[in-house]
């Protein structure tokens, strides 16, 4: 499920966009959020959609060989376990992927040469020969084996990667969180399960995407009064000389802090300084990190940070 680490991450790539385009209204930036989450689940059954064109090759090339003008024993007699596989067979026949992969025009036939290439990889691998071969014919077999295939041969792809990359430039960033995803749910599958369940991107569907919208609109809505805060504490820096990636964590962990009443202040500064880590310079965790700390001292002396609710939430 989506957590609200990767809630912000999508929020700052796209204030990120707005910084370069201010005309763009708080509500037109939300809308693209929604555009960029419902991206992760047509990635999902792309993905999904792989795992099944790998199997129509398979099954596509065991009649060609029937098909040979000399064909040898093994060609008449093949060995269907692959093609067969349960699991997979659980995505090839499930309603609902049908319907999506349907809606969104899903195809590998424009990548046929990688499909092919990457069933010959799979032949190679001892995995396979022991799964083909294996004396127990049953769904925990077929199960392991397609984790097998998942964790090494197809998240762990770096081919695969790219060619999510050609489809659409933006997943690549998105891939690894989209195999977390599916892995999570095909653990969670069980002998005798007729659907495939994928759920909603959010933990708590109502919570989080209110959590998203106002972080979005939050941020945009106040970036003059944000702007003023930061450039108070950042006194000997000029302001084009800032990262604008760390002009924008800032802003969206001040907003988290002024606006956001039940989130910790603590996990909205170390969320925003680990997610420096991944996007931003090296020196850029200190940096942040001193320059929220003053804020949060000044602004909670003004009465300007107030947090409430039993507990607090730590998202």
């Amino acid at each position: 499920m989506l957590n609200r680490r990767y809630i912000r991450i999508k929020v700052f790539q796209l204030l990120y966009v707005w910084h370069a385009d201010k005309s763009l209204s708080a509500l037109q930036v939300h809308k693209r959020l929604n555009e960029s989450l419902e991206n992760l689940l047509k990635l999902e059954y792309y993905i999904i959609s792989f795992f099944k064109s790998l199997v129509f090759e398979a099954n596509e090339r065991i009649d060609r060989d029937k098909a040979k003008r000399l064909p040898s024993p093994e060609d008449l007699n093949p060995n269907y376990r692959f093609v067969n596989n349960r699991l997979i067979q659980i995505w090839t026949e499930d309603p609902a992927i049908k319907k999506a992969i349907e809606k969104h025009k899903i195809k590998w036939s424009d990548h046929s040469d990688f499909v092919r290439k990457t069933l010959e990889d799979i032949k190679k691998r001892d995995h396979y020969h022991k799964y083909m071969n294996v004396s127990k014919d049953n769904f925990r077999s077929d199960k392991e084996f397609v984790l097998f295939l998942f964790k090494y041969i197809v998240s762990g792809s770096p081919d695969i990667h790219h060619a999510m990359e050609d489809l659409n430039i933006h997943w690549y960033e998105d891939i690894n969180f989209v195999n977390a995803r599916l892995l999570f749910f095909l653990e969670d599958l069980k002998e005798g399960d007729e659907e495939f369940y994928i759920s909603s991107l959010y933990k708590d569907e109502e919570s989080d995407e209110q959590f998203a919208k106002d972080l979005v609109t939050q941020t945009i809505n106040n970036d003059a009064y944000l702007t003023e805060l930061i450039q108070g504490k950042t006194e000997n820096w000029e302001t084009e000389r800032i990262a604008l990636v760390d002009i924008i964590l800032m802003k969206m962990a001040l907003v988290e802090l002024l606006y956001f009443k039940t989130i910790p202040t603590k996990v909205s500064m170390n969320e925003y300084i680990d997610i420096s880590k991944y996007y931003s310079t090296p020196k850029s965790k200190v940096f942040i990190n001193g320059v929220l700390d003053k804020l949060l001292i000044e602004l909670k002396e003004s009465g300007e940070i107030v947090k409430q609710g039993r507990g607090l939430i730590g998202f």
